[in-house]
């Protein structure tokens, strides 16, 4: 953690890159205040995906406790100099993921956007010290490429699931109309129980049947929002032959479910006494069968007709 600042306020990660402050930010000159200066600073930092900013935030935080270490004022750390990035970015090469190092780097040049501070750092260089992180991500941090999703691991996954329990359902209905929609699982699910919005997630009432130009039945749900365009967008599916059609697999989970036209598309009921406890599918929800699978995965990896499923992640499958 970084040193009890002032200009570093306690808060989500989410929340860092406006609420942390250079030691001498833009002030308030002629006709603008500072709460022009502030609004400007939201507005900046509204131009960032959620976890976009979440991840950002981790960067910035990483920054932070770099320069304590190296008792770097605070003056100096925005805007930050060419010699000072690159001494940070050295430090976390060999030891970091590639990947990560680029988002805390990332993380820190929005931060000065964001607070309207000049971003100094040579592009060339930068980009020589980030292609040099990348191959010296260590082999213990590498993840080998997982194979595509496939209807034969898909039909081992239901083999483990109850068509009468809630739980089992949502997720079989999320996880099918997402393969055939080749939809992001981020943009079906919500990352906490609390965490739906109507404006952001899709709803029940996004969820709509209707034809193609041919006269093919398709259903459509519509994404308000999703992380490359603001306006949304939609995506489609249709009835599929087989126990994998994702048509049966939502009509069974709106009749198990029933979730209100106003909450989102995945959400699952209880079997309490009353159905008043409804709970929003997260994804970050594990399933209680996944546990079972070791088995099968192991035989159908081994087969060559399915990938192997990563269980230390916790989440839903992701974007088959």
């Amino acid at each position: 953690m970084p040193r009890p600042s002032q200009l570093c306020p306690h808060c989500f990660a989410g929340e860092r890159l406006r609420l942390w402050q250079p030691e001498k930010p833009i002030t308030p000159s002629g006709v603008v205040n500072q709460h022009d200066i502030d609004r400007v600073v939201a507005t900046l930092a509204l131009g960032f995906a959620e976890g976009t900013k979440e991840s950002y935030g981790s960067g910035l935080l990483a920054w932070h406790v770099w320069c304590d270490s190296k008792e770097v004022p605070e003056q100096d750390r925005a805007p930050a100099s060419q010699i000072l990035i690159s001494a940070f970015i050295s430090s976390l090469t060999g030891a970091f993921v590639g990947k990560t190092i680029r988002n805390y780097v990332y993380g820190l040049r929005a931060w000065h956007v964001v607070h309207s501070m000049p971003w100094r750092p040579n592009d060339n260089e930068l980009d020589l010290l980030l292609k040099a992180a990348d191959k010296l991500t260590p082999e213990t941090s590498k993840r080998k490429k997982r194979q595509p999703y496939t209807v034969a691991f898909i039909l081992k996954l239901r083999e483990k699931m109850n068509p009468d329990d809630p739980f089992d359902t949502a997720i079989f209905a999320c996880l099918v109309c997402l393969f055939y929609s080749a939809s992001r699982v981020g943009e079906f699910t919500v990352r906490r129980l609390n965490a739906f919005d109507p404006s952001t997630h899709p709803s029940r009432q996004s969820l709509r049947r209707d034809q193609d130009r041919d006269g093919r039945k398709v259903t459509i749900l519509h994404i308000p929002r999703t992380k490359t365009s603001v306006e949304g967008e939609e995506v489609f599916w249709s009835a599929q032959n087989g126990p994998s059609d994702p048509e049966a697999a939502m009509d069974r989970h709106l009749e198990l479910n029933n979730p209100r036209k106003a909450s989102t598309c995945f959400r699952t009921s209880t079997k309490a006494a009353t159905d008043l406890s409804r709970k929003p599918r997260s994804s970050n929800a594990s399933p209680r069968w996944l546990a079972a699978l070791d088995s099968t995965r192991s035989k159908v990896t081994a087969s060559g007709s399915a990938p192997p499923w990563n269980t230390s992640c916790g989440e839903c499958p992701s974007k088959p």
